[in-house]
């Protein structure tokens, strides 16, 4: 939720002064009908990618691992870095990634009142209470709101993490990517990254295929309908970083904003946008087949039934960060909004062959979130009135899009993170816009809202 929030502030910066002025977007019904009652839930065949078997976090320091860090101060030591988060402490989730019923990592906001950097947590009791693991992150004096961070998981054990200014000042060195292999007992730090020429440094986007190839896209300029991002890839886990993309290169069409990226293997990967009616037509799609080397634009067909879907100039339609299922299988969603009538409509979109062939079909419209599970079970959060504002319809899907089948109706929309076909969370925001945490465990019919607690580790 935290990465679309700020890849929109982007996209706004880039592209406002060339948008055309948006009528106020009135919501389309939806072209089929609720099932009077939620289908049975059952098990998904496939589990979740990256899910793991819950690591109990050590109970005391005898149990954990030796530190391996970069510099020679336990992180809890270093008075330069971040500080921990102790018992009693309050928590406020910016966003989370689960891998089971208990296992799961996120990213939490400083100790009210006394700091504002992002912190890394995790928990082994499915949200209830949470551990500081944050890596010995320096704090910056001239990061005027403090360090934000991007946060991606692998599994119970692997994970990475980049902190950068959250005010998006003057890109300022070093940066760095933490890294770690024992659940955050211990943490590596990779070289600086090469930020030449960027006028600031958010990198919103951060993945991993294994344990050794990943991808970072960071927005280091805009203006004029460009978002200028620079796209960096390892393939030694994390621990250096090579320049592929820039803005001078011109290995990516820079048009645009930069709304997601996803790797599928280690040469096959997407970057998605949003052009905000300043290009009409399909929505920005670019792929790459050589590990993010080199990218080429993809015109993603009309949905099935709606073939003057992208037509007009009037029209405006974006693609959401996508999630991915398995190296055959991800999901697109497209939003698209008519500047003349206020028409909102909303598409999700299906490959099983890495985008050689689609399957498409309308979603309800003020589309908001996404959570899939396998490549035929996942969830969406429909709904508002395109500004935020409820109420919100949460969506089941058992056979990959085909159908769905509206679970409940909701006053919040928030980042989802299921992990099977009874076990999810939400984070949304409260009125002052701390984080609030949501559990269900029918699958979405009943959401309950869990007072998460700092504990020792």
């Amino acid at each position: 939720m935290f990465k679309r929030s700020l890849s929109a502030i982007l996209v706004a910066a880039a592209l406002a002064a060339c948008a055309p002025t948006a009528v106020p977007a009135q919501p389309i019904p939806p072209t089929y009908t609720a099932m009077p009652s939620p289908t049975p839930l059952a098990e998904p065949t496939a589990p979740a990618p990256g899910a793991a078997t819950a690591t109990a976090l050590p109970t005391t320091a005898a149990d954990a691992p030796a530190a391996t860090t970069a510099t020679p101060e336990s992180p809890a030591l270093d008075p330069d870095a971040i500080q921990h988060l102790i018992p009693g402490d309050r928590v406020s989730l910016r966003s989370i990634d689960m891998l089971t019923a208990q296992a799961g990592w996120g990213v939490a906001e400083g100790s009210f009142g006394f700091d504002v950097d992002d912190h890394i947590l995790r928990t082994a009791d499915g949200g209830k209470t949470w551990v500081d693991i944050t890596p010995p992150q320096p704090v910056r004096a001239d990061y005027s709101l403090g360090n934000a961070a991007t946060l991606f998981t692998l599994d119970d054990t692997a994970a990475w993490v980049i902190f950068y200014d959250r005010a998006m000042g003057a890109a300022l060195g070093p940066i760095t990517v933490w890294r770690t292999s024992d659940g955050g007992a211990s943490w590596l730090e990779s070289a600086p990254l090469d930020l030449t020429d960027a006028a600031f440094f958010a990198p919103t986007e951060l993945v991993f295929v294994d344990e050794q190839h990943g991808w970072l896209m960071a927005h280091v300029d805009a203006g004029m309908m460009h978002d200028y991002v620079m796209v960096f890839a390892t393939d030694d886990g994390g621990a250096s970083w090579a320049r592929l993309v820039d803005p001078t290169n011109q290995a990516l069409t820079q048009s645009c904003g930069k709304t997601g990226i996803v790797f599928t293997d280690t040469e096959s990967g997407w970057i998605t946008g949003d052009c905000q009616g300043v290009q009409p037509g399909a929505p920005y799609l670019e792929r790459t087949t050589d590990g993010g080397a080199t990218w080429e634009p993809v015109a993603l067909p009309a949905p099935q039934g709606v073939p003057a879907a992208f037509d007009g100039a009037a029209t405006a339609c974006a693609l959401q960060d996508p999630p991915y299922v398995d190296q055959q299988t991800a999901y697109l969603t497209v939003s698209c909004e008519n500047f003349d009538t206020g028409a909102v409509a909303a598409y999700i979109y299906r490959t099983a062959d890495e985008g050689a062939s689609w399957f498409s079909r309308q979603l309800p419209s003020g589309f908001e979130q996404a959570s899939f599970v396998s490549a035929r079970l996942g969830w969406i959060v429909a709904g508002g009135d395109g500004g935020g504002e409820g109420p919100f319809d949460i969506w089941q899907t058992f056979d990959g899009a085909q159908s769905f089948n509206r679970i409940e109706t909701v006053d919040w929309s928030g980042e989802l993170s299921f992990v099977s076909a009874r076990d999810g969370w939400a984070v949304r925001q409260d009125s002052q816009g701390a984080g609030i945490l949501l559990r269900t465990t029918d699958g979405g019919q009943e959401w309950v809202e869990v007072e998460p607690q700092i504990v020792a580790p």
